[in-house]
């Protein structure tokens, strides 16, 4: 049943989104009510119209720019600060964004520091009066460092700290405060060739200890199969009043797929119980949240035996010993969108919020470019079949939807963080696919002086006057400076540029502008069954 589960489900509902129909809503109520919720449901999606209700929400970014935001923190006076990355121009690399918005989604400061080999941020978090962020640097195609960032208040650099290793390319996933407070702790994966006849890749799940200032004091590592990763750490405060972290993640088994996986760990990593998770012909769960009543909410991308589009997976464990009490299943209902887990929280009042990205899978798109049927009936729709978007769908505490919301903007949208703030509402980061402003641009270089320019093609251009021996010394230095950029990125991988160039490029010409959406809290929740 669970490695074939779209085929036999226990309780079955569709799910409008923002358009839930009288009927699907009745049946989601009268499932409220129930104190004991079904253990297991098969929920479809249809695609949704877009127009949720938002307090707020911010396209930034400037012409010629592209931007998108991985994570933000949220701020005590309803501000946010985002964290992500921006190619200033086509062909070099990305470099760190720090933007910080008001309670109204101003910006009130801005922060770009160039941060060599940048290859993906990773996540914020606050830090005192500032912050820390974790990134991803991606020297050449064989070798991967981990790039911690101190920040003061005003987005300033403060300190950094490298990560990195000789003889292994890591890649950072995941980054939360040290149980007590004193540092923090990051999850990453190590990757190595290994040699059987052919070289192999060898991927390991290691959990680092770092004090405050970055500088490791213990790790844990965690092998099962060829390859095992952790993806998520979440910092936990268990039914027995200890602390501790949850992480999830996946390993790949002796037959090549990937099982789903969740850890209780010590506050010195040791493991308190694990749990292993097959689900259809692949999962991976990648996030977690404690509900401070018992119960461990994972969620997880999942690949049905008999679906050709991808799904979520829902579940609610025991903290004692990982023990199942419920689970839920999502997905598209023409298959046409594949939907993977952003982010899941759990309110005051013990709501669960669901944020998940519904992409279009292209390996479909010419089959409904043939299809007339298929077109006509996507056409009501205010979101087309071609489409991303995001998902959030709003449960009660027994995992019943009790609505769903879409988030959509410009020509399609990528969300990354799901948080809440302070006053309940949800904050999401990612970013938004928008038309370029041509009009501008066309002004502006109309306005452009004829004059040759200093550079052109890589050389400099010296004017027909005489030049002093300390003029001459700098632009041989410029000169220097231009021929050393050249071989970079003729040389060395762009990954950041180079995905955003061809993103737009797929897309018709579209742009990436960051996007932040603080979404209304939920209404007061009162649980008929407490």
């Amino acid at each position: 049943m669970l490695n074939r589960f779209f085929k036999a489900p226990a309780a079955y509902m569709l799910i409008f989104g923002l358009s839930v129909s009288a009927v699907g809503m009745t049946s989601t109520y009268a499932y409220a009510q129930q104190c004991n919720a079904p253990y297991e449901t098969i929920t479809r999606l249809h695609h949704p119209d877009p127009g949720a209700f938002m307090v707020w929400n911010t396209i930034y970014g400037e012409e010629g720019r592209q931007e998108k935001f991985a994570s933000a923190i949220a701020q005590d006076d309803g501000g946010v600060i985002a964290a992500g990355q921006v190619v200033m121009t086509a062909g070099v690399r990305p470099s760190l964004l720090l933007v910080a918005f008001d309670k109204r989604g101003r910006k009130a400061w801005e922060k770009i520091h160039g941060i060599p080999y940048l290859d993906g941020v990773v996540k914020i978090l606050q830090d005192g009066g500032g912050s820390v962020i974790l990134a991803n640097q991606k020297p050449n195609e064989k070798d991967g460092n981990i790039w911690m960032g101190f920040f003061d208040g005003a987005g300033q650099l403060k300190s950094q700290k490298i990560i990195k290793n000789p003889s292994q390319n890591l890649h950072a996933n995941d980054i939360q405060p040290r149980v007590g407070g004193d540092g923090w702790v990051v999850t990453m994966s190590s990757i190595h060739g290994v040699v059987k006849g052919e070289a192999e890749l060898q991927k390991n799940a290691t959990v680092l200890i770092l004090d405050r200032e970055g500088k490791q004091v213990g790790n844990r590592s965690y092998i099962l199969g060829k390859k095992t990763q952790v993806s998520n750490l979440g910092v936990s405060k268990f039914s027995d009043d200890r602390y501790g972290y949850i992480a999830t993640g996946y390993f790949e088994n002796n037959e090549g797929k990937n099982i789903g996986w969740a850890l209780r760990l010590n506050p010195d990593l040791s493991i308190v119980w694990q749990r292993e998770f097959s689900r259809g012909i692949s999962a991976n769960v990648v996030s977690s949240v404690n509900d401070g009543h018992g119960g461990v909410l994972v969620a997880g991308n999942i690949k049905a035996a008999d679906s050709k589009a991808g799904g979520v997976w829902l579940a609610k464990l025991e903290d004692a010993d990982g023990s199942m009490r419920w689970q839920r299943y999502y997905m598209g209902e023409t298959e046409e969108h594949t939907y993977s887990v952003r982010g899941v929280s759990v309110n005051k009042d013990g709501l669960i919020a669901l944020l998940m990205m519904a992409k279009f899978d292209e390996k479909d798109s010419a089959q409904q470019q043939s299809d007339p049927s298929a077109q006509d009936k996507m056409s009501g729709f205010g979101i087309t079949s071609q489409s991303d978007y995001a998902h959030l769908l709003t449960l009660s505490p027994r995992g019943i939807t009790l609505s769903g919301d879409a988030f959509y903007y410009g020509q399609g949208v990528f969300l990354s963080q799901l948080l809440e703030d302070l006053s309940g509402r949800r904050v999401m980061v990612g970013y938004s696919f928008v038309e370029p402003d041509k009009t501008e641009q066309l002004q502006r270089e109309a306005l452009q002086p004829k004059n040759t320019p200093l550079q052109e093609d890589g050389v400099v251009n010296l004017p027909d006057v005489e030049l002093s021996d300390k003029a001459k010394t700098g632009l041989a230095l410029l000169q220097k400076k231009i021929d050393a950029q050249t071989v970079i990125s003729q040389n060395e991988d762009v990954q950041g540029a180079e995905e955003s160039a061809n993103t737009a490029k797929g897309m018709g010409g579209l742009v990436q502008k960051g996007w932040v959406v603080v979404g209304d809290m939920p209404d007061p929740y009162v649980d008929p069954c407490e």
